[in-house]
């Protein structure tokens, strides 16, 4: 009888020792991944809500690949200065974004984060007639899910708002988004 529970025991503790770590999270390594916005990839959904000089809200979604990785990005933005103005700044007052990633055709996890309120903007532009404006965010985040669970980190959206983009949807002109996001894991 002692030998039957001890043999039970060994074949629970085997099975503990397998099993849990399959379930648990894996982290991501320390590192870098860099991601771009794929070629006709990234919309503006929508535009913010103008309270006072700022405007709240403004909404983007991009598809991303990069170092092995495919993933959807959405943003929402805040900035001072209600509208943009060619040859102006917008300051980014903050902002949330979330990123979604599959890698092999396979989930690898979720990242979320904000965009810092202090160096990021966007600088507007006229050239010809497309207007478009410089992005730079600095951001911060958190890795929510399977690969990327309480991973850390920071990193840096660059890139361009095109909004005489050419491309319309039900007769209306959608602003465009292109760049890439690097992604710094502590």
């Amino acid at each position: 009888m002692k030998k039957r529970i001890l043999i039970v025991l060994l074949t629970l503790a085997l099975v503990t020792a397998l099993v849990i770590p399959m379930a648990m999270p894996v982290a991501a390594a320390q590192g870098q991944i860099i991601l771009t916005v794929v070629p006709c990839g990234g919309y503006e959904i929508f535009p913010g809500i103008v309270s006072g000089g700022n405007r709240y809200g403004a909404t983007f979604v991009a598809q991303m690949a990069g170092d092995g990785y495919k993933g959807l990005l959405t943003t929402s933005t805040n900035y001072q200065g209600a509208s943009p103005t060619p040859g102006g700044t917008n300051l980014l007052i903050g902002g949330r974004w979330s990123l979604t990633l599959t890698k092999n055709g396979k989930m690898a996890g979720t990242i979320i984060g904000t965009i810092d309120s202090s160096g990021g903007s966007v600088t507007w532009t006229q050239a010809d007639t497309t207007n478009y404006g410089d992005v730079s965010a600095p951001v911060t985040f958190t890795g929510i899910s399977k690969t990327f669970a309480g991973t850390t980190g920071t990193g840096f959206f660059k890139g361009q708002d095109v909004h005489a983009s050419g491309i319309y949807l039900f007769g209306i002109e959608v602003p465009i988004v292109t760049g890439a996001l690097t992604l710094n894991f502590n």
